[in-house]
């Protein structure tokens, strides 16, 4: 590469770590800026785990999950907690079940009105479980989703996340939709 190219090219990715920068710090809307900075959201959760060369999609219909938000200052990034269970019935009697445990960020894209539309990055523990086998594997899963403000304290959520689980030498790929109540604490 000749110099002028890498200084060019230097200059734009400082540019951009710049703006970035400068997102993370801008304050979040009205709401969010007087005191609205932890949420408890949970609901009805389904995940399908997309399938493999040898193996087939395969639907996890049954689920719930619980999570937890909490704005970093005015800014609009915020910690998130995560746990979520999926599970559903193979040869119409073993009970097979994902459960997963995640933390991570979330960052605020856009103030609608009364939606409030976000990116999510979890990473943590998946476990998946059936009658006499179970294995842990490490997720990663990236989103996004919409809250929408329905008065007072009270909200709603859908989100679509693509999770990705290492478990050992194999490695398992799905897709979670969301679909919940989100209740605002604070002043």
């Amino acid at each position: 590469m000749t110099q002028p190219v890498a200084r060019h090219a230097l200059a734009h990715a400082l540019v951009r770590a710049g703006l970035l920068m400068l997102l993370l710090v801008l304050p979040a809307d009205r709401a969010h800026a007087q005191g609205d900075n932890t949420t408890v959201s949970g609901g009805y959760s389904f995940l399908r785990e997309v399938g493999t060369e040898v193996t087939p999609a395969t639907d996890y219909p049954r689920g719930w999950y619980i999570s937890v938000s909490r704005r970093l200052g005015a800014t609009r990034l915020a910690i998130v907690g995560d746990v979520g269970v999926n599970s559903r019935t193979s040869f119409d009697v073993e009970v097979q079940r994902l459960q997963a445990f995640l933390g991570g960020v979330r960052f605020d894209l856009a103030g609608l009105s009364r939606t409030n539309i976000y990116a999510v990055a979890l990473a943590g523990l998946e476990r998946f479980s059936e009658p006499g086998f179970g294995e842990n594997g490490f997720a990663f899963q990236a989103g996004s989703g919409a809250d929408v403000h329905l008065g007072g304290r009270l909200g709603a959520r859908v989100e679509a996340g693509y999770r990705v689980t290492r478990v050992e030498s194999a490695t398992f790929k799905g897709l979670r939709l969301i679909t919940g109540v989100v209740i605002r604490l604070g002043s």
